[in-house]
């Protein structure tokens, strides 16, 4: 069953976010990794060095009140229960939320084939766009997004709670949502379209154009305020997000040759910047986001907000309000990739809000979202909570459960999970997208994930068999456009560290694996760390079967002098050495002939002195001939 109510474990009347850089706007862009022994940079950078502060404002925000404090108190925080356990010290906060025992036998529907259909949109968008539906005592009906099936939930924008249950038996009252845009779409920016503008601003000729940056925010919020998504997918966005330069064209140059956009999974963040408009156009939709977030539908927000994260900047009046908007019952409108990529946001710009957070999980852990959630939802999350230090007993429980549903029901041959596992999802231009299987990179991020959180318990442990089960797989099966360069040896490494501190038996996991071939092609570096972590978790009797046994005592000797001689020893020396050693034999003939006067050792140096010198001087050179072939 889900929870009756999903907020509880602290104060509604919690004041707003704390923003530790007190009414101040900031952007910092994501710089190299100092090299070590860089006394300049002390080998490491805090984030004061990583932020230029492009602007400052009065100590009440772009929001629209004084900024309070977004740290909530956890004293009720629970670190260890039957199933998974955690490090209480380690936490930034901690909840009060334990795993039940029906979440993972409760009744559910059934699951959608196609996460929603056409009719089911439009009464998503009727009831949580086109009309407000009000009840009394304060309370707003609402619907579930679709890939979670349409239900109906109920938020109290008085009491801020969120409830499942119907809180009242009585028809709501539809207020019409005021559709009407208050711009005056007028101006050189509102006679282009969107891929018109993109591509104008990728150039660097917005100026040419008579374009103002106030104008072309005012232009960006129009695009995100007038349409209704589905979910949140590269599909639709490309045809509106005009500040974002990527694009789908395979002639594009920033796309790698995969096809892949790079700006969705490049490391490069310099790279990442360039194809971003500039903090000025990012300064002016702040100011007009932060007085709008009304009219923006939550997915739409949360594709907006991801640009800001793109480009590497940070604008934390504008995170604490939209972290405060979503904690008003939109949650279970978010589509599964919408959720998981928020809290993404949010770690990533190093931002925290332990509410934003908490409600977070208890939506991720309603069994209905949790059967929904596809690799990448789980990998975002993962990585969002661990960043924040942010302890939730249920949800993490409920994550090890998940992952190996879809884990232990996919074939690795395949690069998408089979629609009767997870379903698909349509974008509004009628594309269908299966949802990404996962890889054996992703696998390596949930597990430091895990290590991070110090979470342990046998709901970890059977998570962790799964995922080495599935690696395992996957180096049998995958293609290999699936797979990366030493791919499986980076998630044994991290495994690794993950026993060695969560006292995982390791090495009964590993017994019936093959880990020669689980290290095929991988490099030497990664061989090399995988062996050290493994060594560090006390399994080192497994790495001797990395050393290739050799079938004979005598083929090591030639093995090691066919590799060494060559490059010990030129054919000069060859040379040289046949030489002496023919002179040599000569000498010795003179020598014995001078002692003629004695027959029987002439005739024994005659006969075995010298036909040992030749014999040896004909070694010596077909040694020389055959290394030098």
């Amino acid at each position: 069953m889900a929870p009756a109510t999903l907020h509880r474990g602290w104060d509604v009347r919690t004041p707003p976010c704390d923003l530790e850089d007190d009414g101040q706007v900031a952007s910092y862009y994501s710089k190299k990794a100092s090299k070590a022994g860089d006394a300049s940079r002390g080998g490491k950078e805090d984030l004061a060095t990583r932020r230029t502060w492009v602007g400052a404002r009065r100590h009440e925000s772009d929001a629209g009140y004084a900024l309070g404090s977004a740290r909530l108190d956890s004293t009720n925080g629970v670190t260890s229960t039957e199933r998974i356990s955690g490090n209480l010290k380690h936490y930034f906060f901690v909840s009060g939320d334990v795993p039940h025992e029906e979440d993972g036998t409760a009744s559910l529907p059934d699951m959608s084939l196609d996460g929603g259909s056409e009719e089911e949109f439009q009464s998503y968008w009727d009831w949580n766009s086109r009309n407000t539906r009000v009840l009394k005592d304060g309370w707003i009906e609402r619907m579930a997004h679709p890939q979670v099936n349409c239900q109906a939930y109920w938020y109290n924008h008085c009491t801020a709670e969120t409830s499942f249950e119907q809180p009242t038996v009585c028809e709501p009252s539809l207020v019409p949502a005021d559709l009407t845009s208050d711009f005056s779409q007028e101006g050189p920016v509102w006679t282009f379209t969107a891929p018109e503008l993109k591509a104008i601003m990728k150039e660097g000729h917005a100026s040419d154009f008579g374009f103002s940056t106030e104008e072309l925010a005012r232009r960006a919020c129009f695009e995100f305020e007038s349409w209704l998504p589905r979910v949140l997918s590269w599909h639709d966005y490309q045809y509106r997000c005009f500040w974002f330069f990527g694009g789908k064209d395979s002639m594009d140059k920033n796309r790698d040759s995969g096809g892949t956009a790079k700006s969705f999974f490049s490391a490069d963040a310099e790279a990442s910047r360039q194809l971003f408009a500039d903090d000025a156009f990012f300064e002016a939709c702040t100011r007009l986001l932060c007085k709008r977030l009304d009219k923006m539908h939550p997915i739409n927000l949360t594709y907006f907000v991801w640009t800001y994260v793109r480009a590497g900047v940070v604008h934390r009046e504008l995170l604490h309000a939209v972290a405060e908007h979503f904690c008003k019952g939109w949650l279970p409108s978010l589509d599964r990739c919408s959720l998981g990529t928020m809290l993404w946001n949010f770690s990533k710009l190093e931002f925290r809000h332990d509410r934003f957070f908490e409600l977070s999980a208890q939506e991720l852990y309603r069994p209905n979202r949790l059967r929904s959630l596809a690799p990448r939802n789980f990998q975002n999350s993962m990585i969002a909570y661990s960043k924040r230090k942010h302890w939730n007993a249920r949800v993490l429980e409920g994550f090890c459960r998940g992952i190996p549903r879809l884990l232990d029901n996919h074939d690795p041959s395949y690069p998408k999970t089979d629609t009767h596992v997870l379903f698909s999802y349509t974008c509004r231009d009628g594309s269908e997208v299966p949802a990404d299987a996962f890889r054996i990179g992703s696998l390596t991020v949930i597990t430091k994930a895990f290590h991070d959180l110090r979470a342990s318990g046998p709901a970890v442990e059977e998570c962790m068999t799964s995922m080495l089960s599935y690696v395992v797989r996957s180096v049998e099966r995958s293609p290999q456009y699936m797979r990366e360069a030493g791919d499986a040896c980076n998630f044994l490494r991290q495994l690794g560290f993950f026993a060695g501190d969560s006292g995982l038996d390791l090495a009964k996991m590993l017994r019936p694996i093959d880990l020669p071939t689980m290290c095929d092609d991988a490099p030497d570096r990664a061989v090399d760390q995988m062996k050290a972590a493994l060594r560090r978790a006390g399994v080192e009797w497994c790495l001797r079967c990395l050393v290739k046994p050799h079938p004979n005592p005598n083929s090591h000797v030639r093995q090691t002098a066919s590799v060494a001689g060559p490059k010990r020893l030129s054919s000069e020396t060859y040379r040289t050495l046949n030489l002496a050693l023919l002179l040599d034999a000569t000498a010795r003939i003179a020598m014995l002939v001078a002692a003629a006067n004695k027959p029987s050792a002439l005739l024994a140096s005659v006969l075995v002195f010298p036909a040992v010198d030749a014999f040896c001087a004909m070694g010596g050179w077909l040694v020389g001939k055959y290394y030098k072939a």
